[in-house]
C-alpha cells in the first residue's frame, strides 16, 4: 500500500518532516511523497524502533544520550532567559528615582550657578555652563541598576 509523507508521520507519530529525514537516511520511497507502508514499517523496526525494555540498544543509548544533551541545552537556555528577564516593577522604580534625581538636579542648577556666574564674561559663562549641563549629563548617564553595571 502506498502513502503519502504526511500518512506516514501520521502513522509514526511524527512530523512529516521527519519522514523526509527518513528517506535521506535510507528509508525505501517509491517516489516523490509515495511511500510503501511494508517497506517503511519493516526499515523503521530495523533503524528506529527499540524496545523499551532493552535498555541496552545502541539505538535506546543514542535516543536517551540525545534527549539528555537536548534537555541540557533547553536548561541552559531557560537559565540565562532566567538571568536577564527583570521584573517590570523594579524596571519602572529604578527609571522613576533616576528621573526624580534628574528633576532635582535641574531645578537647583540655577540657584548653583547664579554664584557662579557672578563676574564671568560671556565666554567664562558658557564655559561654566556647559561645565555644569555636562555633570548633569554624566549624574543621569551613570551605570546603575539595569544599566549595565
Amino acid at each position: 500500500m502506498i502513502l503519502t509523507t504526511s500518512q506516514i508521520a501520521e502513522i509514526f507519530g511524527v512530523l512529516p518532516r521527519t519522514v523526509t529525514l527518513y528517506g535521506e537516511r535510507g528509508c525505501p520511497k517509491k517516489g516523490k511523497n509515495a511511500w510503501d507502508i511494508k517497506e517503511v514499517v519493516q526499515w523503521w523496526a530495523e533503524n528506529i524502533y527499540a524496545p523499551e525494555d532493552n535498555e541496552e540498544s545502541d539505538i535506546y543509548v543514542a535516543k536517551l544520550e540525545y534527549w539528555r544533551a537536548k534537555a541540557r541545552v533547553e536548561q541552559v537556555k531557560a537559565t540565562k532567559l532566567e538571568e536577564s528577564v527583570i521584573p517590570i516593577d523594579d524596571v519602572l522604580a529604578a527609571w522613576a528615582w533616576r528621573v526624580s534625581e534628574m528633576s532635582g538636579m535641574l531645578a537647583a542648577l540655577g540657584l548653583r550657578l547664579a554664584p557662579m556666574l557672578e563676574g564671568l564674561d560671556e565666554i567664562g559663562i558658557r564655559e561654566k555652563l556647559n561645565e555644569e549641563l555636562w555633570k548633569v549629563r554624566d549624574n543621569f548617564a551613570r551605570k546603575g541598576r539595569f544599566m549595565g553595571d
